[in-house]
């Protein structure tokens, strides 16, 4: 609702109350005043509407993802091509402290880009696509094309 990436305390609570959590989360919303802007542009029954509340599936545009890609750098967006770069290579060099092994580093950062651990076909693809860029280029480019073809899956693509 708010276009950011939730925490992941935010998922665990909105999972808790799976039957009642889109509503909750609205109401949560609506009493924070830090998204009183909100208030302006949507109302409670909007946000409640099934129009509204089931309007998924919309493809996200290239600078949305990009901006994502900022976010989780830690980097101020912006839309110059060197910065973005440098961001993927600083959201890739995150998720490789944080794991353990290649198929952990993917993982994380499809949990971070879409709330969910790769699937077995998805994760097949992503190594073989990392040990095949990494027989003709730098780590980093390999990785690189990795965060590229994660990019593209449907979960990561769509709101």
């Amino acid at each position: 609702m708010l276009g950011v990436f939730p925490t992941i305390e935010e998922i665990d609570w909105y999972c808790v109350y799976n039957t009642k959590g889109y509503e909750l989360a609205v109401d949560w919303i609506a009493k924070h005043p830090k998204y009183s802007y909100l208030s302006e542009a949507f109302s409670r029954n909007r946000l409640l509407s099934d129009e509204y509340k089931y309007a998924s599936q919309q493809p996200l545009a290239e600078k949305k993802l990009h901006e994502a890609i900022f976010y989780f750098a830690g980097e101020q967006y912006t839309d110059d091509k060197k910065a973005l770069a440098q961001a993927k290579l600083k959201f890739i060099a995150c998720a490789k402290q944080c794991t353990i092994n290649d198929l952990d580093t993917i993982d994380y950062m499809a949990c971070q880009l879409m709330s969910r651990a790769t699937k077995l076909d998805e994760a097949n693809k992503l190594l073989g696509c990392l040990k095949q860029s990494m027989e003709t280029l730098s780590e980093d480019a390999a990785w690189t094309n990795v965060l590229n073809e994660l990019l593209k899956l449907k979960d990561v693509r769509s709101k």
